[in-house]
């Protein structure tokens, strides 16, 4: 398995870094040291080829731009607390597999040493590359048994720090030991670092230069208000990071468009008021919102779902996103999710693992069942479909917007299974391994390992989910399974000619495979966003498909702008009225159709 190494960091700001350094040879001189330290560290480890993470210090310099350290290197703040706090916050939430932790200041470092600790793990619990003054330079684990007291009571800076952390450790423990390397602290250690690099250090300026040396080498400012301030601006930007920032992106991004109150009828209201609503796809989980309580921004929760009648929303996670989004065409290469993750307060697992995305939204939905019994099931089965039915509570079913979270491992079909995943969407906006998507760069159809995907996911009872995939893909999947497919959200080309829609002689062949198509509410889609629009593309669709193949795919919270929330779904019902369908024809499509595919489809138990 592949190994990471993260190599614990400060910001090389004057002042905050190499401190004891900086007394003997100037706070400017000794930052300066420390870039050239970090920068022979970072190469030695990329050379290697495993993954490379920077914890960063402080949090705040994880997400600035990137003229401390190479751009496309992944950065993660380090945790709160002590030096051993912060490690053990780094192995927790480090992606799968053995884990290195390393300094930036030990100039003897080499691939070597690194190679060397992995090779060690792949036999011992824990590896320890000792510092000459008592602490280590490199501790490694391979987290294959847990080590509950690690970094108990260490005392850190001290000559007793590699002594303390081994006493941590379980007795059992097969712990293997390194050559022994120093760092860099003092004047006197300066010529570790060679006379190249000793060359590279800026002068340090005397007396009479004063005016233009900086506040932390002249003692011209007051060191505490350096710092004060310092506080306040890391204060204040870990603020709007963390407080502001996403908050007022998902506000921007998912957006209710202004409007008058709908006018619904009595007739309306008491005919949606029997309707079972169901809803084929919303991306709730994606941001940083409590789903049990109703909120100012965005097109659901718990409360609006409830408020418009919704009895089966499917909850939908996405993992990946390219930074445009473009409907014709977009590369696998980029992802613009990592940042919005690290600014949610996800844990750093999930930042560079798309499985862990997917794991992490389905164990919020679960969180959701627990805080709200009496409201909301996490529908796994058929029996808990009818369950929540009978009860008068929302059944969440949970899918993934595309299958990037196997991450190439059809293990994972399971192991997301067994979280809750019965609907599995095989592309987003990009190619991925499973196959072409609608808005990617090849068109392909499934690869082998998208064919072997469909079968495994087909085996252990999920539904196939083909919104966003290549044409190619689509007919793959219709010539490979005899069970029927959903279309979670989409419109229909013939009636609303976008690059988001696919033909309608492949949506007719979808339904003619049993499948269940969701029209969606956004203008990419049903070229509207108002009521009377999505029940003209419904409409459509009906004499498209059939009846029985027509339902709800609102994308709700997916990054769309729509003309009315969850909570105003009996506008809907009065718009398909004023088009001129039945009770039954308007029953069927806003949730009929919907409850009973799932009830035939999911697991019975």
């Amino acid at each position: 398995m592949r190994g990471t190494v993260i190599i614990f960091m400060k910001a090389p700001v004057a002042g905050r870094v190499k401190t004891r350094l900086g007394a003997d040879i100037g706070f400017g001189r000794a930052a300066a040291l420390f870039r050239i330290l970090t920068q022979r560290t970072i190469m030695q480890s990329v050379k290697g080829g495993w993954r490379t993470l920077l914890s960063v210090d402080p949090p705040s310099a994880a997400h600035a731009s990137a003229r401390f350290w190479p751009a496309h290197l992944p950065r993660v703040p380090q945790g709160r607390g002590d030096l051993g706090r912060r490690m053990t916050y780094a192995f927790e939430n480090a992606p799968k597999g053995p884990i290195i932790i390393i300094g930036a200041d030990a100039p003897g470092l080499r691939t070597r040493h690194l190679r060397q600790a992995f090779a060690a793990l792949q036999g011992a619990d824990a590896v320890f590359g000792p510092a000459a003054d008592g602490g280590y330079w490199l501790i490694g684990l391979n987290r294959r048994r847990a080590a509950p007291d690690l970094f108990n009571r260490v005392r850190w800076s001290t000559k007793h720090a590699l002594e303390d952390t081994l006493r941590t450790l379980p007795t059992h423990f097969d712990v293997r030991m390194l050559e022994t390397l120093a760092d860099v602290d003092e004047a006197g250690d300066l010529p570790m670092i060679g006379a190249a690099a000793s060359a590279q250090l800026p002068r340090r300026i005397d007396g009479s230069h004063a005016a233009s040396q900086s506040f932390a080498e002249t003692g011209g400012f007051n060191m505490k208000w350096v710092g004060v301030v310092l506080a306040v601006i890391i204060a204040t930007g870990l603020f709007l990071f963390y407080g502001v920032l996403p908050q007022r992106f998902d506000a921007k991004t998912n957006v209710v468009l202004a409007h008058e109150p709908y006018a619904v009828s009595d007739e309306a209201r008491l005919l949606h008021g029997t309707i079972p609503v169901a809803d084929l796809h919303a991306d709730t989980l994606l941001w940083k919102r409590n789903p049990a309580k109703r909120q100012s921004r965005g097109q659901t929760d718990l409360v609006r779902l409830r408020e418009g009648g919704v009895a089966l929303q499917v909850f939908t996670a996405v993992t990946k996103v390219p930074p445009d989004m473009n409907l014709d065409e977009n590369a696998a290469d980029k992802d613009s999710l990592t940042l919005l993750m690290a600014a949610q307060g996800w844990p750093p697992r999930t930042w560079f693992s798309i499985y862990e995305r997917a794991a992490y939204q389905a164990d919020r939905l679960l969180k959701l069942e627990s805080a709200t019994p009496n409201e909301f099931v996490f529908v796994r089965s058929a029996s808990d479909l009818q369950r929540a039915l009978d009860q008068g509570k929302l059944g969440g079913v949970y899918g993934i917007e595309g299958a990037h979270p196997l991450e190439g491992n059809l293990d994972n079909i399971a192991l997301l299974r067994d979280r809750g995943l019965r609907v599995m969407g095989l592309q987003h906006f990009f190619d991925n391994e499973l196959g072409g998507s609608l808005h990617g760069q090849s068109g392909a159809g499934l690869t082998a390992f998208g064919e072997a995907a469909v079968d495994e996911a087909v085996r252990q009872g999920m539904i196939i989910d083909v919104a966003h995939s290549s044409e190619a893909v689509v007919r793959d999947v219709l010539a490979r399974t005899e069970k029927p497919v959903i279309v979670s959200h989409t419109g229909l080309k013939g009636h609303c000619d976008t690059a988001r829609n696919i033909p309608d002689d492949l949506m007719k062949a979808i339904a003619d495979h049993g499948g269940l198509v969701g029209v969606g509410y956004w203008e990419a889609a049903a070229c509207s966003t108002t009521p009377q629009g999505i029940a003209a593309q419904i409409v459509y669709a009906i004499d498209l498909l059939g009846l029985d193949h027509v339902a709800l795919g609102s994308d709700y919270d997916g990054a769309v702008t729509t003309g009315f929330d969850a909570s105003e779904l009996p506008a809907l019902t009065q718009a398909l009225l004023d088009a001129g369908l039945d009770e039954e024809s308007i029953r069927a499509v806003m949730g009929g159709n919907a409850v009973r595919f799932f009830l035939e489809h999911l697991p019975a138990e």
